[in-house]
């Protein structure tokens, strides 16, 4: 193991998710100048070994100041880790390296285990097959998608550049758009009955709109970040970033319940937009290419829907996000997908693998 100071006051760019097959990490703190800064903070990182198909998710608080260490696996391992004020300052081809983040004090040390196994039985696996292609607004940070009436309704993100839009599908025309403050942050919609709802990210708080003007008709609070949010036609389902998903009542917004997202190797983290089809509960899982479908009674993961490639390398401008936003016309059982910033919307037909 080694340890790294705590690096001068440098002011850095937010480093991007790192996914790197047998590449060992070291990350260090780079936003604090004072040893005697006691700010909270929280890395998330995940990792999967080599041959597994299964991501698997970590979490670590604790306060400053920070030393980054080092904790090596015999095992080849992928990792990919959401730390903004981090920077990877090293790499070595050696073994597969898991860099964690820790905290200050000494001799804490994470153990996870190494063992892999095979996808359940009883959990399905899909890859897909493109119906049919329409343009998306490559300047469309999507949060949230929901498609009823023929036409598209669609959240989008970023500070100064969150909206609330209706869509027109065939031709990607922005039929109606309303523009959120500039200091938030426009996360998932669903429409419930006559109201769109549209979630934000860290100010907590929603915000009510009629469906066909756009008016604001209220708001409500909640506790956690807002992520992702749908419907089963009697409770909203919403999501934060984690494993929890949150049943809220439609007309008074206040909890009733929540299921915590789970496969056969533990806890699914990062949940993200999510979408209800034919009784299920479809999520974008964070910074990847897949969709997990949940069954909303139990939290337990019935299948995995791989969509990598999806985009094509031609399409994929700079700047580009990950895959975010599904959206399903239940009346002809057709299901849409798109991305962060992509150039383009998908018609996918589900294919199980065998």
């Amino acid at each position: 193991m080694k340890i790294l100071p705590i690096a001068n006051c440098v002011k850095t760019n937010p480093i991007q998710t790192q996914s790197n097959p047998i590449l060992p990490l070291k990350i260090r703190r780079k936003e604090f100048c004072k040893q005697t800064d006691k700010k909270l903070l929280l890395l998330k990182l995940r990792f999967r070994l080599l041959w597994s198909r299964r991501w698997r998710p970590f979490e670590f608080e604790g306060y400053l100041p920070l030393t980054g260490k080092v904790v090596e696996f015999i095992l080849p391992v992928q990792v990919e880790f959401d730390y903004p004020n981090s920077q990877i300052i090293s790499m070595n081809r050696f073994f597969g390296i898991f860099g964690l983040g820790l905290f200050a004090f000494s001799g804490v040390l994470f153990v996870c285990s190494c063992s892999d196994s095979k996808t359940p039985a009883d959990v399905e696996l899909y890859t897909y097959q493109v119906v049919n292609t329409y343009p998306h607004d490559r300047g469309a940070f999507t949060q949230g998608l929901v498609f009823e009436d023929g036409v598209l309704y669609e959240g989008t993100g970023l500070r100064g550049r969150s909206t609330l839009r209706k869509v027109h599908l065939e031709s990607g025309q922005i039929l109606k758009i309303r523009k959120l403050e500039n200091q938030i942050f426009g996360e998932g919609v669903t429409i419930y009955g006559n109201k769109i709802i549209q979630l934000t990210w860290r100010a907590n708080i929603a915000f009510v709109y009629d469906k066909h003007s756009f008016e604001l008709l209220r708001k409500f609070s909640y506790p956690t970040e807002g992520w992702g949010i749908t419907h089963d036609g009697k409770r909203l389902i919403m999501s934060d970033g984690t494993s929890t998903l949150y049943f809220l009542d439609p007309e008074t917004f206040e909890e009733v319940g929540r299921v915590q997202v789970n496969d056969n190797d533990g806890l699914v983290a990062g949940i993200n937009e999510l979408e209800y089809v034919q009784g299920a509960i479809y999520a974008n899982i964070w910074r990847t290419d897949r969709i997990a479908k949940i069954a909303p009674q139990t939290g337990q993961v019935a299948g995995w829907i791989e969509l990598g490639g999806l985009l094509s390398q031609q399409d994929r401008g700079q700047p580009f996000g990950e895959l975010n936003g599904i959206a399903y016309d239940a009346e002809n059982d057709r299901l849409f997908v798109t991305g962060k910033l992509w150039p383009k919307l998908f018609e996918i037909k589900l294919i199980p693998q065998k």
